[in-house]
């Protein structure tokens, strides 16, 4: 995931973004560098809504107009995908009632706090971006307002946001790319090109539990596993054979809870629900 500086001259679609969200910062990227620290979205499907949780690591000094600034806080301005329309929705978790990440320390000794945003796209948005294919692969832009005084300027605190063209100006822009999928099969109700997943037993488990599908032919299968803020914790790809086929899942060393996992061949892919329990 790059990140740039730019202005904003044009947005081709907005999101509604939300002061307030209910999404946790990860422990595990405390001390990232600035940045979002897990860029890669897990793929969406047709048959159902997306939902993902960016962690993010606030930036305490940037380089604007060659000039050194102090960043004393930051906050979501758009996300743009163009051609999608606003149903997708982004909010953020503000330490400040203010609406944005506050930073620790003072003047130019700023300290980064950690930050989460949400993505949630619906099922019927997904539907009409994928009109008549069976996979696409969608822009996504993320731009972060920066509240910065410098020295000599801005001399005032001032939001990138207000410099340049609205709605973001000079802004911090991440890229990243989500792929979606046309899901058929079982979760439909038919067949789905010779590839059926028929799910996991037991399920919910502890241990280990095992995953059934067939296939027509020989072919790769990729398995994906994912935690409920979206991040992945296990992937291995496997070779089918003719017919049925199964993968067993050893859950050691993962937290009781519920996860996703995805099975793919490439064309068509699953996602189900799997609970890990004591």
């Amino acid at each position: 995931m790059r990140k740039l500086i730019v202005i904003l001259a044009a947005i081709v679609v907005a999101i509604q973004v939300n002061a307030q969200a209910p999404c946790q910062n990860d422990p595990m990227y405390a001390g990232y560098p600035p940045g979002i620290c897990n860029p890669g979205l897990p793929n969406a499907f047709s048959n159902q809504a997306f939902y993902h949780v960016y962690q993010l690591v606030t930036d305490t000094n940037l380089i604007y107009n060659q000039n050194s600034v102090s960043v004393i806080g930051e906050r979501i301005c758009d996300i743009v995908i163009p051609g999608i329309p606003t149903e997708w929705v982004a909010a953020g978790n503000y330490n400040d009632p203010n609406g944005y990440w506050l930073n620790g320390g003072t003047s130019f000794n700023r300290t980064s706090v950690q930050g989460c945003i949400i993505i949630s796209i619906n099922q019927g948005t997904l539907l009409n971006a994928l009109g008549g294919n069976d996979s696409i692969t969608l822009p996504i832009q993320i731009y972060i307002d920066a509240w910065v005084i410098g020295n000599p300027t801005p001399s005032m605190p001032t939001w990138l946001s207000t410099i340049g063209p609205p709605p973001c100006g000079a802004s911090i822009v991440y890229y990243d790319t989500l792929k979606v999928y046309r899901l058929t099969g079982l979760d439909e109700g038919k067949g789905n090109a010779g590839f059926i997943v028929d799910g996991n037993y037991p399920n919910p488990f502890s241990g280990s539990t095992q995953i059934n599908y067939t296939t027509l032919k020989e072919e790769p299968i990729a398995f994906t596993v994912y935690d409920v803020v979206g991040k992945m914790v296990y992937q291995q790809n496997y070779h089918s054979n003719t017919g049925t086929n199964s993968i067993t899942f050893n859950a050691e060393g993962l937290s009781f809870g519920m996860y996703t996992y995805t099975l793919s061949n490439g064309m068509y892919a699953y996602t189900r629900k799997l609970l890990i329990q004591q």
